[in-house]
C-alpha cells in the first residue's frame, strides 16, 4: 500500500504514462493481496467453527457489539446505577454466583444401596492410558487455569504420559489435588434475558487442563462402571453414550403421537431448577455416591476434588477476588456432569407407582401423563407434589417462574368442560398453559405439526446467511459454500428427526434458506437452484434430512442408539426382494403418527438394498447412501 501510494503520488507529480502503469499495477497487486489477506482470514475463522469468533468477527465488521456480549454490557446495581468497568463487574458476578451456593443444613436422608455388593474403588491409570486420552483432546491452544492449553498435552502425549500417569497414580492413592487443579476462572455465558442483570448469565469454569484429562480417565470408568450394571435410570439423556437430545424428544413424541392417535389428552409439565449445578450439595452427593458402589480410594480422591474448591470470574483482562466454592459441581470440568446424574438419577423412583412418565435431560425435567377426553383425574398433580418434596430433601429449588404447563390435544377433538379447565400448581403457584413451548431446543405446539419451530429456526438461519453475505469480504463460491455449511446449516438441521416436515409448504420455507443463499454467490445467480446444488456438490435440506433418518434408523437396529421407539423388523421369511431388515409398517389413523419418525422412514428403509444396509459402520452406510435414489420419496428433486 504504500510502495503504490508512491506511485500515486509520482504519477500526478511527473504525469508519465510508465509511472501511471507502474500505479495500475501496483494497485491491482494491492488488491489482489488485500483479498487474499482477507480470504486466508475468513477461511480461518470458518475452519475454527467457533461460533463466538464468527459474531466477534461479524460485531467488528458492522461496527456494532452483540448485546450478549458481557464485555460490553454494563450491569445495574440494587440502587440504579451502571456498573462498566470491568474489575467491579468481575466482582458483581463473584459475589452473585457465590451467593446461589448451597449451604449444608446437616440433614442427610436415609439412601437406599442401590449397586448391591457391586462397588468401584480404583481407577487404573498406565502411561498407554493417559497417552490415549491426552492424544484425543480438542487442539485447543485456549490455556486452562494453569496455563497450558490442550494443544500443548496432546503434541507432547508421548513425552508426558509416563510423567503425568506417576502423578496421576501419586494423586489418585493419595486421595489429594494441587490447589492449583482446585481453582477455576470462571466466565460468565448469558442466557437470555437483560445482559444488565447478573442472574440472566450462567458460570463456566476454565479448569486446569492436567486435572481434566485426568478427570476424563476417571470418568471414563466410572461410566462404564454405572452403565454396564444400569445403575443410571434409563429416562435419562444427558452426558451419556448412545444418548442425545433427539433421543429424549423422540421417545417422548412417540408416547405423544400415539396418546394422539388415540384420541387422548396429553399433559405435559416442564420444570425448571435453579441453579442446578450450583446447588448440589457435597455431603449429600458424597452420600449417594456410597449408594451406588464407590468406596476407598476412589471416593476419598473424588471427596478431596469437591471439597476446597475455590473460584474468581474473569472479565477480560480482569479477575476478581478468590471465593471459596462450597456446593455444586463445576460447569466445565469432565467429571462434574456425571457426579451431577448421580445426585438426580434417584428422582425416578418416586414416580415409580404413578401413571406418569418422566424424562431427563441432565437437570431439564418433564413428566407426562395421558387421559381420555372427559375424564377428570390423572395423577400428575400428585407427582408435582412428590417433586416438590424430594426437591426440598435434596436441597435443590425449582424456579416457579421458569416451569410451564403444555397439553397436546386433537383440535377437533371434544374435551370435556372439567378437563378444559383443569390446571396444575406448583407449591401454590399455578403453572400457566403455553401455546407452544421451547423443549431442549425445539419448539412443540400442541398439534405437534411444528409451523412455529420451523419458521423460528428458517428466521434465524436467514439472519446468519445475511451476515455472512454481508461481513465476508471473500465472494468465493467455496469459501461461503463452507460457511453456510458451518455456520447456517446446522440451524437448519438440529434434532431434524424429530420435526422434519411433510407439508409442502414447510418443506419449501426450509429449503427456501439455501435457495436464498446459493443465489447471490458471484457466477450463480443465473443458473436454475438444481445446477446450483450440483456445481457447488450440495444437497437439498430435504435429502439430507432424510439421510440424517435412515442414518438414525441404522443406529438403532445395530445397538448404536439407545431410544425406545417403535422401529420393529418385519417378518421377511416369504419376502425374496429388498434388504434382509426390511421393517413392518403399522397402520395409522392421524398424520401426525403417520409423518412420524418411526412410520415415515419405513418406504425409504425398505427400499435399500443389503449392501447399503449391512454396511459395517454409520460412516459407511452413509457413503453408499449418497449413490442411492432416493427421489421416490422427496418433493424437491
Amino acid at each position: 500500500m504504500k510502495r503504490k501510494a508512491i506511485l500515486w503520488k509520482r504519477w500526478k507529480l511527473f504525469k508519465l504514462s510508465a509511472d501511471k502503469l507502474l500505479y495500475k499495477t501496483s494497485a491491482v497487486d494491492c488488491k489482489k493481496a488485500i483479498n487474499k489477506f482477507h480470504a486466508a482470514r475468513e477461511l480461518a475463522l470458518i475452519r475454527k467453527n467457533n461460533l463466538g469468533s464468527f459474531f466477534n468477527f461479524v460485531n467488528s465488521k458492522t461496527n456494532s457489539r452483540a448485546n450478549s456480549s458481557v464485555n460490553a454490557a454494563g450491569l445495574k446495581t440494587s440502587t440504579g446505577s451502571v456498573i462498566t468497568d470491568p474489575n467491579e463487574k468481575a466482582e458483581i458476578f463473584n459475589r452473585f454466583f457465590s451467593s446461589v451456593f448451597t449451604h449444608d443444613n446437616g440433614i442427610c436422608p436415609d439412601v437406599v444401596n442401590r449397586a448391591g455388593d457391586d462397588s468401584l474403588d480404583t481407577v487404573l491409570f498406565t502411561p498407554d492410558i493417559v497417552r490415549t486420552v491426552l492424544q484425543r483432546l480438542k487442539p485447543s491452544t485456549s490455556a486452562g487455569s494453569d496455563g497450558i492449553p490442550n494443544l500443548f498435552l496432546k503434541k507432547c502425549a508421548n513425552c508426558l504420559a509416563v510423567p503425568l500417569c506417576h502423578i496421576y497414580s501419586i494423586s489418585f492413592l493419595d486421595g489429594c489435588l494441587p490447589s492449583a487443579w482446585k481453582y477455576a476462572l470462571v466466565t460468565p455465558v448469558h442466557k437470555k434475558g437483560p445482559t444488565s442483570d447478573p442472574n440472566n448469565f450462567r458460570p463456566v469454569s476454565l479448569t486446569a487442563t492436567c486435572c481434566r484429562a485426568m478427570e476424563r480417565i476417571i470418568n471414563n470408568q466410572l461410566l462404564s462402571y454405572l452403565l454396564d450394571r444400569r445403575l443410571i435410570t434409563k429416562q435419562q439423556h444427558g452426558f451419556i453414550k448412545r444418548k442425545s437430545v433427539s433421543t429424549n424428544l423422540l421417545e417422548c413424541l412417540e408416547d405423544w403421537t400415539l396418546n394422539l392417535q388415540a384420541k387422548c389428552v396429553t399433559d405435559v409439565i416442564f420444570f425448571d431448577f435453579r441453579k442446578a449445578f450450583d446447588s448440589v450439595c457435597h455431603s449429600k452427593l458424597l452420600a449417594k455416591l456410597r449408594s451406588y458402589g464407590i468406596h476407598d480410594n476412589l471416593f476419598v480422591w473424588i471427596e478431596a476434588f469437591l471439597h476446597g474448591r475455590s473460584q474468581s470470574v474473569r472479565i477480560g483482562e480482569a479477575i476478581s477476588a478468590v471465593a471459596p466454592v462450597i456446593s455444586g459441581v463445576p460447569q466445565g470440568s469432565v467429571l462434574g456432569s456425571t457426579l451431577f446424574l448421580l445426585y438426580i438419577n434417584d428422582i425416578a423412583d418416586i414416580f415409580n407407582d404413578l401413571s406418569v412418565s418422566l424424562s431427563l435431560f441432565a437437570d431439564d425435567l418433564k413428566l407426562y401423563t395421558y387421559y381420555k377426553l372427559d375424564a377428570s383425574h390423572n395423577d400428575l398433580q400428585m407427582a408435582i407434589d412428590r417433586l416438590i418434596e424430594w426437591a426440598s430433601l435434596w436441597q435443590l429449588q425449582l424456579a416457579s417462574s421458569k416451569c410451564s404447563a403444555f397439553r397436546v390435544s386433537n383440535p377437533q377433538g371434544r374435551v370435556a368442560d372439567d378437563v378444559a379447565s383443569k390446571t396444575y400448581d406448583l407449591d401454590g403457584v399455578v403453572l400457566p398453559f403455553t401455546d407452544y413451548v421451547r423443549d431442549l431446543g425445539i419448539y412443540h405446539d400442541s398439534r405437534l405439526k411444528y409451523d412455529q419451530h420451523i419458521s423460528f429456526i428458517v428466521h434465524n438461519a436467514y439472519k446468519r446467511a445475511v451476515l455472512i453475505l454481508r461481513c465476508f469480504h471473500t465472494r468465493s463460491a467455496d469459501v461461503l459454500k463452507l460457511a453456510f455449511c458451518v455456520y447456517v446449516r446446522p440451524l437448519l438441521e438440529f434434532s431434524s428427526q424429530v420435526w422434519s416436515p411433510h407439508y409442502k409448504y414447510l418443506i419449501d420455507k426450509v429449503e427456501s434458506v439455501q435457495r436464498f443463499f446459493t443465489k447471490r454467490i458471484t457466477g450463480f445467480t443465473e443458473l436454475s437452484y438444481t445446477d446450483r446444488l450440483r456445481n457447488l456438490g450440495l444437497e437439498t435440506l430435504e435429502r439430507r434430512r432424510l439421510a440424517q433418518d435412515l442414518a438414525l434408523c441404522y443406529k438403532i437396529l445395530f445397538g448404536l442408539c439407545d431410544v425406545s421407539v417403535a422401529v420393529k423388523v418385519a417378518d421377511i421369511s416369504a419376502c425374496t426382494r429388498g434388504n434382509s431388515l426390511k421393517l413392518a409398517k403399522p397402520s395409522c389413523s392421524s398424520d401426525v403418527r403417520k409423518y412420524f419418525f418411526s412410520n415415515r422412514i419405513v418406504d425409504a428403509w425398505n427400499s435399500l438394498s443389503d449392501v447399503v444396509v449391512q454396511s459395517p459402520s454409520v460412516k459407511c452406510f452413509m457413503k453408499r447412501l449418497c449413490s442411492v435414489n432416493l427421489d421416490n420419496f422427496l418433493s424437491i428433486v
